[in-house]
């Protein structure tokens, strides 16, 4: 059996089950901190800094994080691991799941951006100087960029099979890039706000100490995420020239 990635349409063939056996657990564990940090993040910006309200300048930005949080880190986690977790459905089901995954991650991405600059230009605060914003913006450009080639690529039928292997390898590269720089981009906001926002840091208040505690769970998210993903035994598998055939009765 040739282990490279699966992409028919047609069912998987069987694999040594037992080498999977902490893939569910470990992606069960992964949820609970994604989960958690996404709380976490609603009820830091929610209970410790004054709630949500897109009309008032000051409290649009608390939007910001949580939309970041959610479509950046949770749901982009998420969309890389459809293929890891549900590795003996049929490919193109999949596939739609994952893009939409991962529309929703650019759109929470772009709402989140919106209340931002919102809040930037209604209170007269600069955008864009912070290594912050730096890289949270070139992250979500790229991610469009990203996932605009990724559908065509591999979700449009007349596209040949020889293109999809050539761009396969730099899809994967690019998208656990982005999304260590998503986590760098999270984990470097929640200082900043911390930072900006006149509490005594030094002495971890509590609305300090929580968002420590996201930090660590995004931390801890995505370390799980890129494990599973780099697992070679939790991988998709194919027979010799089934992704080929596969493809051809899709075309």
């Amino acid at each position: 059996m040739n282990l490279r990635a699966y992409d028919s349409l047609d069912n998987p063939p069987a694999v040594d089950e037992s080498k999977r056996r902490a893939l569910i657990p470990l992606t069960v564990i992964a949820q609970v901190f994604g989960l958690g940090a996404v709380i976490m993040c609603i009820v830091w910006l929610g209970y410790y800094h004054g709630g949500y309200d897109w009309n008032n300048p000051t409290l649009v930005f608390n939007y910001h994080p949580v939309f970041l949080v959610l479509g950046m880190v949770f749901c982009f986690g998420d969309a890389m691991l459809i293929y890891r977790v549900f590795h003996m459905c049929p490919k193109l089901p999949l596939k739609a799941v994952h893009g939409v995954l991962m529309i929703l991650s650019l759109l929470f991405s772009v709402v989140g951006l919106k209340a931002a600059f919102d809040s930037h230009s209604v209170r007269g605060i600069p955008d864009l100087y912070s290594i912050h914003s730096w890289i949270g913006l070139v992250t979500v450009i790229l991610f469009a960029i990203q996932w605009v080639i990724g559908l065509i690529t591999f979700l449009v039928p007349s596209i040949p099979m020889r293109v999809r292997a050539k761009v396969l390898p730099l899809h994967t590269y690019m998208g656990l890039f982005l999304f260590s720089c998503a986590l760098i981009a999270v984990i470097s906001g929640i200082t900043e706000k911390n930072l900006f926002s006149n509490l005594a840091y030094r002495d971890l208040p509590p609305p300090a100490l929580l968002s420590n505690f996201m930090g660590l769970s995004v931390m801890i998210f995505g370390g799980i995420i890129f494990y599973l993903v780099h697992r070679y035994d939790y991988r998709r598998v194919e027979p010799q020239n089934g992704e080929r055939v596969g493809f051809r009765s899709f075309n």
